[in-house]
């Protein structure tokens, strides 16, 4: 059960959990909750359930596989709800973004989840015991507050010179769409190679982009390697000679400036040398963080807490250099990473960025009671 901002307008209301964001995380969690007995709960979304899915490229699927495997006891991996399969409900092993907007739909009016789309959230603020939520429509009282917005809507658009005069690949609706038959894709991960292989297989020509060389990756960490079903769609390219031919991989590339001249882009490597793009450049570097307006809030408040026990117990706070560059929390490239020249900011004071040979170098002349990892 949902319903839109439009019915019922209130100046205020008190929920005992308010869940911003209606899509698989918010809706699983608000399941979950509805299976624990607790009713007290609201979804709030500015778009409509499953808004991020519903805005896909039209080609781009799941890459993790859909198997009613639940009667064996082992859940659907996309599913949100244990006691559901998106493969038994769309009948189908790798959906694309409209179907499984349907099963999200599908999940939340089968359990009555209590849904209002329609509702920005521009604000939360703690006072006393509650979380005042200021919204577009509503302001609303609540005891907790659950954030999930993912982050498909962040997109990292203008996070080098000329940035912005290339096109997210979040903003595609349709590959086939796009005129011209020679593109450039910036970005070699996952969104990349997909805009790369999409584009390939209606005929194009594409140059791709990468920092590093994910295609040849055994890292154990799926976050730097590709995933099985994208390296099945990339040797099925690069095995006929027809579709080999019209995809180019550029490894340890680093974009950092693009220029437009009359009717062509110009790319500019980490060396300053010049790439020609004859169509607009498409980005596919990923997204910024979601958090949005509670940022402040768990930097002023959790953070700071934090921050203060850390001085006062000379605890060592670091966070994740990769992570803090993909998510714009520092200073620096992917090839920094593990170097200690990545630089942390935007986060409380004492937070230092770095990998593993920074983690060993501070513990090594003071080795810890216990180390804790989120």
């Amino acid at each position: 059960m949902y319903f839109t901002n439009k019915d019922k307008p209130e100046e205020s209301l008190e929920v005992g959990v308010l869940i911003v964001g209606a899509g698989p995380a918010g809706l699983g969690v608000a399941t979950a909750l509805k299976q624990a007995e607790v009713n007290d709960v609201l979804v709030v979304d500015t778009r409509e359930i499953g808004a991020s899915f519903l805005n896909w490229p039209r080609q781009m699927t799941l890459l993790s596989p859909s198997f009613h495997s639940n009667s064996f006891g082992l859940t659907d991996l996309n599913s949100i709800d244990p006691a559901t399969s998106p493969a038994d409900f769309l009948r189908t092993q790798h959906p694309d973004g409209k179907q499984y907007a349907k099963y999200l739909k599908a999940v939340a009016d089968y359990n009555e989840l209590t849904i209002r789309t329609g509702v920005h959230v521009s604000s939360i603020n703690r006072e006393d015991n509650q979380f005042v939520v200021t919204t577009n429509n509503v302001k609303i009282f609540a005891e907790i507050v659950i954030w999930a917005t993912g982050q498909f809507f962040s997109p990292r658009d203008n996070t080098f010179p000329g940035a912005d005069l290339a096109l997210h690949s979040s903003k595609v609706s349709d590959w086939s769409d796009l005129e011209g038959d020679e593109f450039s894709v910036v970005g070699g991960y996952e969104s990349g190679l997909d805009a790369a292989l999409n584009l390939v297989e209606l005929g194009k020509s594409v140059s791709l982009y990468s920092r590093g060389e994910p295609w040849l990756s055994d890292h154990p960490d799926p976050s730097r390697a590709l995933s099985p079903r994208t390296y099945d769609r990339l040797r099925d390219i690069m095995k006929l000679s027809d579709t080999s031919k019209n995809l180019a991989l550029f490894k340890n590339t680093d974009i950092r400036r693009i220029e437009e001249n009359k009717g062509w882009w110009i790319l500019f490597d980490q060396d300053d040398i010049p790439s020609v793009s004859r169509t607009r450049p498409i980005l596919a570097n990923g997204f910024l963080s979601g958090l949005g307006p509670i940022h402040k809030l768990f930097k002023h408040s959790i953070g700071e807490r934090l921050s203060k026990l850390a001085q006062e117990r000379g605890m060592l706070l670091m966070v994740c250099d990769q992570c803090a560059v993909r998510r714009g929390l520092a200073e620096g490239t992917f090839e920094q990473c593990g170097s200690g020249d990545v630089k942390a900011k935007g986060l409380v004071e004492g937070v230092v960025a770095g990998c593993f040979p920074q983690l060993y170098t501070a513990l090594g002349s003071n080795p810890p009671d216990q180390v804790i990892t989120l």
